[in-house]
């Protein structure tokens, strides 16, 4: 199930709340729907069985997250982006970055591991992970076996073009990805000479 206008400032819980609340039966995951790393104003609802299912679309209806009526409907499985065949671990979401199909679409934006995961963009153009790295010194990245940091550079789209740039991190803990983002979130660039790029960083839920 789709469940539409839901405010972009919503977390999954807040979303598992509301449809509780109504009585929604069989639910067994709820996932928030993403483009490019940024909340659609979208929610993912799996149920574990299609009896209920219109039954439960009525119950639905009566959801509002912030004062906001919610607005389900039914999709098939196949509509929905899948999440890169490998994204899973350090190597495996290097990979799919240099292969350029981690775009950040989908439920959980395609990512494992969300709520330790934090899209951070804004930085300048040529901003390598490296760079990254530097500024995130004080925080617990998670590392691979070969002590390399989980921060991987988001390619643009084919015949895009930015001045920026866009960067996933995977923290130790969810709660370690929330002080990140606390500290980080609309502050200023301080590794590029005299850039005044601001910063912006999102847990990815």
């Amino acid at each position: 199930i789709i469940l539409r206008n839901i405010p972009k400032t919503a977390m999954p819980a807040d979303v598992r709340r509301a449809i509780f609340r109504e009585e929604v039966k069989d639910v067994i995951n709820v996932e928030l729907d993403y483009q490019r790393f940024r909340p659609s104003g979208r929610a993912v609802i799996t149920l574990s069985k299609y009896d209920r299912l219109k039954e439960n679309i009525e119950h639905l209806r009566n959801v509002t997250i912030s004062g906001i009526q919610a607005n389900p409907s039914t999709t098939k499985s196949k509509a929905i982006p899948a999440a890169p065949s490998r994204s899973r671990g350090v190597a495996g979401r290097a990979e799919a970055a240099e292969r350029g199909v981690l775009l950040g679409n989908g439920p959980s934006a395609g990512l494992s591991g969300t709520e330790k995961m934090v899209t951070i963009w804004g930085a300048p153009g040529r901003t390598e992970p490296r760079d990254l790295a530097k500024l995130l010194i004080n925080y617990k990245v998670v590392k691979s076996t070969k002590a390399k940091p989980d921060i991987h550079k988001i390619p643009l789209p084919d015949g895009e073009f930015s001045m920026h740039s866009r960067f996933i991190v995977k923290l130790e803990s969810e709660s370690e990805a929330h002080r990140l983002v606390r500290d980080l979130h609309r502050t200023r660039w301080v590794l590029a000479g005299l850039s005044r790029s601001i910063i912006h960083a999102r847990v990815i839920y």
